[in-house]
């Protein structure tokens, strides 16, 4: 059984003054959002989710993702081997 482990991902601190922000994942996998107030992950395909803390949700590899800012930062949690 492989070891888990997270990699923390800060969004919004060095993007100030931009609505949205593009994030291309290079691997599936499962995200846990730790810290949102009001960010929205949208797919390629026009889904949205709503970035609550807490919540947990899939990334695909390849798949180009559109982030729109809401506010302050947004910290997600990239957990590996899962």
């Amino acid at each position: 059984m492989g070891n888990k482990h997270m990699t923390i991902k800060i969004f919004g601190k060095d993007t100030e003054g931009t609505d949205f922000l593009m994030w291309s994942p290079t691997e599936s996998e499962k995200v846990k959002v730790v810290s949102s107030k009001g960010w929205i992950l949208e797919a390629e395909n026009g889904n949205k989710i709503l970035l609550e803390e807490n919540k947990n949700f899939l990334v695909s590899k390849g798949e180009r993702y559109t982030i729109h800012r809401g506010h302050g930062q947004l910290v997600l949690g990239i957990i590996h081997n899962e």
